[in-house]
């Protein structure tokens, strides 16, 4: 070994421990990005489906209001799903 090769091996250690650093935070943001996808599908579902059956009730319309409600909840959660994903795909990108 030279001396060259030995001045720059602490360089390249340097740097390749923070691209593992980045790598890192990176995954540990799209996991906690893809745990909020579940919270983005549950969360309306079940609220909306819980009130259209109140309201069903209420009104005396089964299945009226959970239908309407779950579709209601479907669209919100693709539009918070594919938020979501725009994130994470931004985030590929850097």
């Amino acid at each position: 070994m030279d001396m060259e090769q030995v001045h720059h091996q602490p360089d390249q250690s340097k740097q390749a421990s923070k691209v593992a650093k980045s790598n890192e935070a990176n995954w540990g943001l799209v996991f906690g990005l893809v745990g909020q996808i579940g919270y983005i599908i549950a969360i309306p579902a079940v609220l909306f489906a819980f009130g259209g059956a109140y309201l069903d009730k209420y009104a005396g319309t089964s299945p009226l209001f959970v239908i309407l409600g779950l579709s209601i909840a479907f669209l919100a959660s693709a539009f918070g799903v594919a938020r979501v994903i725009k994130t994470i795909t931004a985030l590929d990108k850097k």
